[in-house]
Parts: C-alpha cells; structure tokens; sequence
C-alpha cells in the first residue's frame, strides 16, 4: 500500500546550454581530469542522494539522480532512504515498496542561476532547487505538506561490503575439499595475465585492470566467484548501450554487467541472469563512483536425458541477494557454449564497451555450498561494521554515534567513521547500541 506522504511520481529534469558536440557517443573511463567540463558536470550531478524531512529528520528520503544524455536527466524518489547494502549508511528504502516515477506537468528548477527544465507529478513531489558545484549537490524538494533535503551522496561513501576482499584474505572460508584459485589481482597484474586467454579480443589488460573479450585458461564447475568491475560513464546511450558486458559462468550463463544505476531491475540488467530470471532488485551503483561487485554461488548441470539436474545459482550483487537459488535451464543470450555438464571457463564478454575487472578469484569445489561458506562469513571477511545504518543521521548535529564521544556530521566507509577531516578507525567488532536522539 503506498504511503500517503509519498503519494507521487517524479521529476524529469534538463539543463540548457550545452552543445550537442558536446555529448558525442563515447565511453568515459578515468581519469575524469580528461573529461570535457559538460560531462564532469553530468556525472557530478549523477549519483544517490539521501536526506530528510525539514520538520521531522526521522523521516528519511533517497533519491537517483540519472543522467539521460544532452541536457537530460530522471530523478526516482525512494521513501525511506537508499537501497539498504550490508554495512553501509544511509539505506532504509524497503524494495517491496513503491518507488516513484514517471511524470506529467512542466515545472522549473534553478542551479546556481542555471535553468532547468523540469517534469512534476500533481500532488506529489516537487523539486525546488539543486544547489551546489562539484560533487556537493544539495536537492530540496516538497509533498503537499512537508519538505525534504536531500545531499548528494560523495564519492566513496557506499560501496559493496565485498569491494576489495582479496583471495589471501579467503584462506580460512575455504571448505574441506575446496580449493582456492586467485584469477587476477591488479598488484600482481602481469603474472595474473598467464591464467587468462584472447577470446573476443585480444588485448588484456587496460586502464591497468583486466580488460573484457577475454576468458580464463581454468575451467570450472561448481564454485563460489567473486569479482568486480567498473562500469564507463556515457551518458549519452541508453539500454543496453549503457556500459555492456557480461561475466559467463562455464560460457553459458550471463550474469549481466551494464551500467543500469536507476533502472527497474530487469532481466537485462545488472544483477539478471540473461535469458533466466531478472534480479530481485536492482543494486547497482552509479557508474564511476566505484566498483560494482558479484558474489556468485554456482551449482552445475548434472545428468543426461530423463535424469538431468540442471543447474541453479544465488547471486549477490554489491553484497544483495538478488537471486536465490535460480534455476538455470536455458543459457543465456548471446551464451558461448550450449547446455551442457562440462567444466568450462569463465568469459568476460566483449559488448563494445570500456569495461573493466579487479580482483577476481573462486573457491572451487564440490564441497562449495551456501552452507559450507556462508555469505556472512564472506561479509566478516570483507569487514563490514555491526553499525547499524538507519543509526546513523549524516546531516543532523546530534547523533547517535556521539556514544563514542563525537558529535557532528559522519560518513560511513567501511570500518572508519570520517568525523571534521579526521578518520578513526573501528574493528569490525564495535558495536553501537543506536538510540535515535
């Protein structure tokens, strides 16, 4: 049932002025230093925002900000707060409730004197103005009774809880009959390059991490993988223009990579096993703010005839579940091999765009199961803090965090509270006990 604070749909919104050379079809990797001043302007406008209700700072509020190309964005409001990631702040948004879009009436918007063109929703919400420069971005906007200001969320501040768990950080998850087989590693990226082979193009290795259009020289059956990848900016494409590329499972089953940020979540989309079943929800983070991660437990088809047992996967994007053991009877499009019961390697396809992989590494097995290395030991591994998100009020002067003896504005990255410049570092032990002053 929708909330009658949150009974509307969303804004579209457009900024005047640029030229249309300036948007011409490419894919921006780092550094943004390069970039045209047009397109750092989009990606800084790009991004989560999170924040509350003027009147009632219990009340919290995320947003997507999406880039559409030229002068063009969308903006979806998520009552509640962001897509809550293990570990990580400003989450809160449920995502069996109602997110909002779509658009009708024109509006307008003001930034820093810039016009915009704005799309509302009658009795909904409504957007008042986008200040700042840079990545500080404040977005204010309104209901029929009660006013929200929400703060662009910085670069760094959330991430996936699995981002950087590295192979020699596994040793111990590794169950009894299970191997662990590193894949590649940035810090020893040339001597990585040997467990990998040309497949749909031949270059390996780019902006200093792996590079897609390859596979590895491994085949694999049953495992757990962990990998990560980072999506172009390109704000100019649409669909499955938008940053494509797929990581393969034995060359027939495509966990999807694509820049989505701010999509349904669909069966195309980061998170959906192509051809098989569109992801519980859509956890991806906005291109170029950091990697995206997967966490993939991998059962393999087993059998022949009348006694085949297909095989099933359950999928953690950016460290959500999205999909739960899925049963994966048909391959995926665009799928490298056919059905079948053979080890085969891992591909990293090549869709035409700048997409590249870090850190990848499996523990391989028949003993490798959801039981045997469940994803909460993954998840201590990484070091993902007790500290409870909806604790936590990033833009209010009290906090509940003032239990240890700081009070002020925080951001949470990790096991470190970032408090007036400075960092303390917390183990993954600490506790707070969060009472919401």
């Amino acid at each position: 049932m929708k909330s009658s604070r949150f009974s509307a749909a969303i804004l579209g919104i457009s900024v005047l002025g640029l030229t249309a050379s300036t948007w011409a079809q490419s894919d921006y990797m780092p550094p943004m230093s390069g970039w045209p001043a047009a397109i750092q302007t989009a990606w800084q406008v790009q991004g989560e925002y999170y924040g509350s209700q003027v009147a009632d700072t219990t009340q919290h509020v995320g947003a997507w900000v999406i880039t559409r190309g030229g002068t063009n964005y969308s903006l979806v409001i998520l009552p509640g707060g962001l897509l809550t990631l293990p570990g990580q702040p400003y989450g809160g948004w449920n995502p069996v409730n109602t997110r909002y879009q779509g658009a009708s009436g024109p509006a307008t918007l003001t930034l820093n004197g810039t016009i915009f063109n704005v799309t509302t929703s009658t009795g909904g919400f409504t957007s008042d103005s986008l200040t700042g420069t840079g990545e500080n971005r404040t977005l204010y906007v309104h209901t029929s009774s009660a006013r929200y200001i929400l703060k662009r969320v910085k670069l760094g501040e959330r991430h996936s809880p699995t981002l950087g768990l590295r192979s020699s950080q596994v040793g111990s998850l590794v169950p009894t009959g299970s191997t662990l087989v590193p894949l590649f590693d940035s810090t020893t990226g040339a001597a990585d390059l040997t467990k990998w082979a040309a497949s749909e193009n031949a270059v390996q290795l780019k902006y200093g991490q792996l590079y897609r259009g390859i596979k590895t020289n491994q085949k694999f059956g049953r495992y757990f993988l962990h990998a990560e990848f980072l999506s172009c900016f390109n704000p100019t494409a649409t669909g499955q223009g938008r940053a494509n590329s797929g990581l393969y499972t034995q060359g027939r089953y495509e966990s999807q990579v694509l820049d989505s940020y701010g999509l349904s979540g669909a069966i195309d989309e980061y998170g959906g096993l192509y051809s098989i079943k569109a992801p519980s929800v859509n956890a991806e983070l906005p291109p170029q703010i950091t990697y995206q991660t997967y966490d993939i437990y991998f059962t393999p088809r087993t059998g022949t005839g009348t006694s085949v047992v297909p095989g099933y996967f359950t999928v953690y994007a950016n460290g959500v579940k999205v999909q739960d053991s899925t049963v994966a009877t048909v391959t995926g499009t665009g799928a490298f091999l056919s059905l079948g019961t053979t080890d085969e390697a891992i591909y990293l396809q090549n869709h035409g765009n700048e997409v590249i992989f870090a850190n990848i590494w499996a523990i391989v097995g028949s003993t490798v199961t959801t039981q045997s290395l469940p994803y909460s030991s993954v998840l201590a591994a990484g070091g993902t803090t007790a500290i409870q998100d909806y604790a936590i009020k990033p833009f209010s002067r009290t906090n509940s965090l003032k239990v240890l003896g700081f009070d002020g504005n925080y951001n949470m990255i990790g096991r470190q509270i970032k408090h007036n410049g400075n960092t303390l570092s917390i183990q993954p032990t600490v506790m707070v006990n969060p009472k919401n002053p």
